[in-house]
């Protein structure tokens, strides 16, 4: 149903007998009402609330607010300038310390960039290579591979000694031993297995100098193989050192 309005009309006058006259138009449901007083000829509207009581306790509610707002502002503050400063008093200390970190890292670059030529090398590794003096071709198809590789560090190293740097050779080859076929090599004339003689250290030691590089060989177990030519493994093994100019059986380039 449409809201329904209420006028009343009061009169004020503010004498000995407090006579008044005012105008209140209150609409329904509202909750204010306008107000006109007339006091001595003069006119003032106003607005009040629905009671003191509520004003006043809404009053004093805004101004609980604005109080613990101000509170918490002022702690934020404080906390803010507490946080800034730990910040401060920590920066120089973390600052240092990377300062430092930094200056490592130059430095360690530095070592680098100008260390000695002598710390740098080329190996080429050779597995198992049972040699076979039948199949020759294949093992020279595969030296050439290690070649180019040799070739291409020496020409750095010539360079490098150009230009006033020192450097040693440090290009070289290394062979994990059992060096020939464990087997016979001519079936027709012997059964004698081919690996740990003469003949087969002295064929893989030439192999291995044709790659034009120092070289050295890590025993394996069929290198002591030559069981019809040496009545022991010690004069076997003593073949095998001088054969690949080995002053110890152990590794030692």
């Amino acid at each position: 149903s449409p809201v329904s309005s209420t006028t009343t009309t009061t009169t004020i006058r503010l004498k000995t007998q407090q006579s008044y006259d005012s105008s209140i138009r209150t609409t329904a449901p509202a909750a204010a009402a306008t107000t006109t007083l007339r006091v001595d000829n003069a006119s003032t509207t106003t607005t009040p609330s629905l009671s003191s009581s509520s004003s006043s306790a809404r009053t004093t509610t805004a101004t609980t607010t604005t109080m613990s707002n101000t509170r918490t502002n002022t702690m934020a503050s404080w906390m803010a300038i507490l946080l800034l400063l730990s910040f401060i008093s920590i920066l120089p200390a973390q600052a240092f310390a990377l300062a430092s970190r930094n200056l490592a890292q130059r430095q360690h670059r530095l070592r680098l960039s100008t260390s000695n030529d002598n710390d740098k090398f080329t190996v080429g590794i050779l597995g198992d290579l049972h040699m076979d003096p039948r199949k020759m071709q294949d093992y020279h198809q595969g030296r050439q591979h290690f070649l180019n590789i040799f070739e291409q560090a020496k020409q750095q190293q010539q360079q490098q000694q150009k230009h006033g740097h020192h450097s040693n050779n440090n290009v070289a080859l290394v062979s994990l031993g059992d060096l020939g076929e464990s087997k016979s090599v001519r079936p027709q004339e012997t059964n004698e297995l081919f690996a740990g003689t003469t003949e087969c250290h002295e064929l893989a030691a030439q192999y291995l100098q044709s790659f034009g590089v120092p070289y050295e060989v890590v025993g394996g177990n069929h290198d002591l193989e030559g069981l019809d030519e040496f009545s022991t493994d010690e004069a076997n093994l003593q073949a095998f050192l001088k054969i690949h100019r080995k002053p110890s059986p152990q590794f030692l380039r």
